[in-house]
């Protein structure tokens, strides 16, 4: 709830009182007397005078009113979204928060910090997360000590190196009274720490009314395993298998434990009680091609090649990693050489070198060109930068056969972890200087939405007064019509052409509102159009990929053309170029978008719109004031009533002046509320700048570590990831030969047996020709 919300007087609400004096405008006495003219205009004044002492002790000390509550209001709303789950807004309110002098004696910093470090770990972001944990474990025993601790084990289990592992985990040991929770954690940071035998006595002290039961059991398996203890692993994973439960994480934890079940006696070589564990893995399960395909050799070792081939079949039908799907099609030609399926296996490995080939191909083409793995690694790191994805140098299939490998995963990893690093900067620049510029924008006011109310209703009242005090001088110029000079006609007719434009002046709220929403909607329909021209772009952007895969058929795939490399290289050239002004447009559309939403957001409180209200305003009270002066000298040819009528109308408009003059000290007020709440959000901003420019800096030294990865790790795991990519090719190579050495081997065995027969009916047919000649 804003400030003024809060404070205005129930007995009338600020819409109420902008209707009051609305009704009362809008119920002005055209009686031909002036004095119910007076008498309207002294009602609809006194409205307007209580409105003003309302603005007045509403708006006593805007400064400190506009930091009233801001603290517990941010530690509110960031308890919401914390509660909610929406980490990353709960971050940004809890870091708000700290940065609040009033944070260092809040009861609650602890847990708070804690909050927040453990936003930032749920956001992976562990380097901030360790420093606020850290915090609350430097502060002593807490309610969230415990927790703070199990949190640092986690992150240095994502950790390469175990120095902070190292640290937390010595904390904990000296933590008598421990959750399951942090025991847990505990227990794989002595395992990570190469401790297995106190991690295993640590696992084990989790009892199995615990939620944590599971894991923790088949952490013990995995532990058992890696002892080479299996008849103990065994045990603990069908600890994990017998827990019932419905929970997503603790499914996914049996699952983990059918698959181990099934190795472990795939290694023992009980292979009919592994072929039991695998199928228990359900279809629907990340993990049932993995165990699909070790079921496979399962049936394989036993001997069982029928449903060894069954089990592949459906397998190859549902699998989407590619080089899991390769090396099942592999499997299955040998299978089917194995079963004397010839046909069938030549397909297979023939669909296999036809598949991969031109992929070789390509790789091969790659990798002569000197500099192309720095190339492939520099466009990682600024892959996520480019919105269209225009500079990829390599093929998609060709992207994601080299992540498929484990080592080269972990290193492209790395390299799409700093390039959205570079983004994040990027785009927190760009925030920054959005900031920057709302900040100097002529309605900044509309930051702070209390002091926004405030000057609405201000401005509101004004146009109020601006009203009253024309009917003031519609009531004076009729007191002394016909005795109107040149001067005072030409005035008079000034002020109804002012007061004609002054009439589409919003005179309440909602109006206002609706005046903004018109003038925002022009900007929607700007940021409409800047849509579908991003539609249109990125349609020109499938149009150009569409080529290129054309291009890469023809380059490295078995269609057949009559396109030379001459006229290839000139296709090549010039979708370059094309993909070169697509960029060129993209940046400028960017730009576009960024303008529109500057210009919107600038509409509102003190706007260029509400400045030039502003502006007819004072003319039409300098043009009142100028028509009342020329007015006072006609008094003397009055009559005495009328001349009473006069000093009334001048009196109330000295009130309407004074009144205007309270609202203008008023909004300057407001005016130095903003430029101090302004200038507190200058000073975080610059101190922002500050941290981005490290940033940056940090960023720009990826650009130089890049080059040197790619050289000292890159090249070799990309030169491995090619040699299996050639090893693949080579072997379905191999399995053809190996069917045609078969089909060899099959026809000499058949023409051996044909011989042989033939010898034996020409040895038959001699022996009859001997005994015929005998006889």
């Amino acid at each position: 709830m804003s400030y003024s919300a809060a404070k205005w007087p129930m007995s009338l609400p600020r819409t109420g009182l902008i209707a009051s004096i609305a009704i009362c405008l809008a119920s002005q006495v055209h009686a031909s007397d002036t004095a119910g003219n007076v008498r309207s205009i002294r009602i609809a004044l006194e409205n307007v005078e209580s409105a003003v002492s309302r603005l007045e002790r509403d708006i006593e000390n805007p400064v400190a009113r506009s930091r009233y509550y801001p603290l517990e209001k941010r530690l509110i709303d960031a308890r919401v979204y914390f509660d909610l789950q929406n980490f990353d807004k709960a971050a940004v309110l809890y870091l708000d928060a700290t940065s609040n002098r009033q944070f260092k004696t809040h009861r609650q910093r602890v847990e708070i910090l804690f909050r927040l470090g453990y936003c930032l770990y749920r956001l992976r972001n562990y380097l901030s997360a360790r420093d606020y944990l850290n915090k609350v474990v430097a502060a002593g025993p807490s309610p969230s000590y415990s927790s703070a601790l199990r949190y640092l084990i986690e992150i240095g289990l994502q950790a390469r190196g175990n120095d902070g592992l190292k640290a937390a985990v010595a904390r904990v040991e000296k933590v008598r009274n421990r959750s399951a929770e942090t025991q847990y954690a505990y227990g794989k940071g002595l395992h990570r720490l190469g401790r297995p035998i106190e991690s295993l006595r640590a696992l084990n002290r989790i009892g199995d009314t615990s939620p944590l039961h599971a894991p923790a059991q088949y952490y013990i398996g995995v532990i058992r395993t890696e002892l080479k203890q299996f008849k103990k692993a065994i045990k603990a994973f069908r600890n994990v298998v017998k827990s019932s439960t419905d929970k997503p994480d603790l499914m996914a934890v049996r699952e983990l434990a059918h698959l181990a079940l099934g190795r472990l006696h795939l290694e023992l070589k009980d292979f009919s009680i592994a072929v039991d564990w695998y199928q228990e893995i359900s279809r629907n399960s990340v993990h049932f091609p993995t165990a699909l395909y070790e079921m496979t050799w399962a049936y394989v070792n036993h001997e069982k090649y029928d449903k060894a081939l069954n089990a592949l079949e459906v397998l190859i039908l549902t699998v989407e990693d590619e080089e899991l799907a390769t090396r099942a099609n592999i499997l299955r030609g040998r299978l089917n050489i194995m079963l004397d399926r010839s046909d069938v296996a030549v397909d297979t490995y023939k669909g296999i070198v036809g598949q991969f080939a031109p992929l070789r191909k390509e790789l091969d083409a790659f990798a002569r060109t000197r500099g192309s793995v720095a190339k492939y690694f520099r466009w990682l790191l600024h892959k996520h930068a480019d919105s269209l994805k225009l500079g990829a140098v390599l093929s998609d299939r060709a992207i994601n056969w080299l992540k498929s490998d484990g080592n080269m995963k972990e290193v492209v990893t790395l390299f799409e972890d700093m390039s959205y690093q570079r983004r994040d900067v990027a785009e927190s620049e760009e925030i920054l200087t959005q900031l920057e510029q709302a900040l100097k924008a002529s309605n900044r006011v509309e930051i702070f939405p209390n002091l926004t109310s405030a000057w609405t209703n201000i401005m509101l009242t004004e146009n109020t007064l601006v009203e009253l005090s024309g009917q003031i001088i519609d009531a004076r110029m009729r007191l002394t019509r016909g005795k109107h000079s040149t001067r005072l006609i030409s005035l008079e007719k000034e002020r109804l052409a002012l007061r004609k434009v002054f009439a589409e002046v919003p005179r309440t709220t909602a109006q206002f509102q609706d005046r903004k929403s018109r003038v925002k909607s022009r900007y929607g329909d700007l940021r409409r159009d800047s849509f579908l021209l991003e539609q249109s772009l990125k349609s020109v952007r499938d149009e150009i990929a569409a080529m290129e895969r054309w291009l890469q058929e023809i380059r490295f795939g078995s269609r057949k053309t009559n396109l030379n490399q001459k006229r290839r290289q000139r296709i090549v050239s010039s979708l370059q170029s094309e993909k070169s002004r697509l960029q060129a447009m993209v940046k400028e559309l960017t730009a576009l978008k960024a303008k529109i939403g500057y210009q919107t957001t600038s509409v509102g409180a003190n706007d260029n719109v509400a400045k030039s209200e502003g502006s007819l305003r004072r003319k039409l009270l300098q043009v009142h004031s100028s028509q009342e002066r020329l007015l006072d000298t006609l008094n003397i040819e009055l009559s005495s009533k009328a001349r009473l009528e006069t000093q009334d109308l001048s009196a109330l408009r000295e009130r309407i002046i004074g009144n205007h003059t309270r609202l203008r000290k008023l909004l300057n007020q407001i005016d130095r509320a903003v430029d101090s709440k302004v200038a507190d959000y200058k000073r975080q901003l610059i101190a922002e700048r500050k941290l981005l420019v490290a940033y940056r800096r940090q960023v720009q030294a990826f650009d130089r570590d890049s080059d040197k990865i790619a050289k000292n790790i890159g090249e070799p795991l990309f030169k491995m990831a090619h040699r299996r990519l050639t090893d693949v090719v080579l072997e379905a190579d191999l399995g053809l030969v190996d069917v045609a050495w078969q089909q060899k081997e099959r026809e000499s065995r058949k023409i051996q047996s044909l011989q042989e027969e033939q010898a034996k009916r020409l040895k038959k047919l001699q022996s009859t020709m001997k005994a015929v000649l005998a006889n």
